[in-house]
């Protein structure tokens, strides 16, 4: 009861000092200054008198509330096929200022018919057709360059030995490619000199090349992005090669992106191919999210494949034909342009393009609706592997059949 009684005097103490203090001020702002003045200097140096409590019968002055940082804006939910297939997923509610878009392509090789006729027509700048624009908007464009751009590359109607022109070099500055993986079965088709008169090719233009362990890194707005790439047609690939690169571009990096060369041809699933391609894309797959790695990107089977999800994050198994001359399906006559979008470091958007190879290579970029049916096939294929889970096969003792250390 006492303390009671005590604590309800100091509030009408309390209350009695600031209602003279409000006089005070009053009466200072009346007379032109005198005790009011005083007061109010002395507010200005001091600040303005504490409000009083009572606990446990003790007068304290009454502490400021603690300053809050605003609250981090919620982090999006984890994709999923629904949000990708029919339509991607709303990025309405995002910060726009947070939001990097990545892009990629399927397999691009300017061999064969498609250099025969680019150079015939001396037609390299517009090679890509009207997909440039949609390229050049990303905010980095990744592709796989399936063909070596040497100085000498004579023009070739068949075989399997591949080269483009460096003229070609002008389709990719045009579209503002800026990483090509170089990690497939084709690039070294015209030898170690052929290889490296490409890189120099690509690096005069600003285009920067992923293979093996050579890291491409990139900066958008502050986030650092590294592109990794591997071929796993022909040799079998190191799993401990894989996993030491991908630990040094984490270091550095803040996303990492993992491209392959893999799996069977011309299959709507992804398949091993005794011989020529040994290891499986979901093993593959799956090892390179655990190593570290934040998205994992495929192509090499000249169809489309489907995608799915390893602990929320993404493989795409085939992005399909981008530029190539293989006109006897209708299948590796179409492909898929992927973007990704990124808030921050979390994948948080997947769109896919759909593209028809035309002219017996230049690409062109259909409308949703004209290419429904390269959706559905990719849709189908993501709807069969959510529907097959995957039994972890062991992993194939290591024998050194690996690719050779590039000079």
């Amino acid at each position: 009861m006492r303390t009671r009684v005590a604590a309800a005097g100091v509030v009408l103490v309390a209350s009695l000092v600031i209602t003279g203090v409000l006089a005070l001020l009053a009466w200072g702002s009346a007379d032109g200054g005198g005790a009011g003045s005083v007061l109010r200097a002395a507010m200005q140096r001091y600040g303005p008198p504490s409000v009083f409590t009572a606990r446990d019968g003790r007068q304290e002055p009454q502490e400021p509330p603690p300053h809050r940082p605003p609250a981090a804006p919620a982090a999006p939910p984890p994709l999923t096929l629904e949000a990708i297939f029919p339509r991607p997923a709303d990025l309405s509610g995002l910060d726009p200022a947070r939001l990097r878009t990545i892009v990629v392509t399927g397999d691009v090789i300017p061999a064969r018919v498609a250099n025969h006729r680019m150079v015939r027509q001396n037609a390299f700048a517009d090679a890509l057709g009207n997909t440039a624009p949609l390229l050049r908007e990303a905010d980095l464009t990744f592709i796989n360059l399936e063909a070596p751009l040497p100085k000498h590359c004579p023009v070739m109607l068949t075989g399997m030995q591949f080269c483009g022109d460096q003229r070609f070099i002008q389709a990719l500055n045009a579209a503002q490619i800026d990483v090509a993986s170089l990690a497939n079965n084709h690039i070294d088709n015209f030898g170690p000199q052929g290889f490296q008169e490409t890189v120099e090719l690509l690096t005069r233009h600003g285009i920067r090349a992923a293979y093996d362990d050579v890291i491409a890194q990139h900066e958008v707005r502050g986030l650092r992005f590294a592109f990794l790439a591997f071929n796993g047609v022909g040799p079998r690939l190191d799993r401990d090669r894989i996993a030491r690169t991908i630990q040094e571009a984490r270091r550095t990096a803040d996303v990492v992106l993992v491209m392959y060369h893999w799996g069977r041809e011309y299959t709507l699933l992804p398949e091993t191919q005794p011989g020529i391609a040994e290891d499986h894309p979901r093993a593959i797959g799956r090892f390179t999210l655990d190593a570290g790695a934040d998205l994992v990107l495929g192509n090499h089977p000249h169809w489309v494949q489907g995608i799915e999800f390893h602990r929320d994050r993404l493989i795409t198994y085939s992005h399909g034909n981008f530029l190539f001359d293989q006109t006897w399906s209708q299948e590796t006559q179409e492909g898929v342009i992927g973007t990704y979008t990124f808030s921050d470091t979390q994948l948080v958007a997947v769109q896919y393009h759909p593209v028809l190879i035309e002219d017996a290579y230049r690409p062109r970029l259909l409308s949703q609706e004209e290419g429904a049916h390269i959706l559905e096939r990719m849709w189908q294929s993501s709807r069969m592997l959510r529907d097959q889970p995957w039994q972890e096969e062991p992993a194939p003792h290591w024998s050194g059949n690996a690719a050779p250390q590039r000079p």
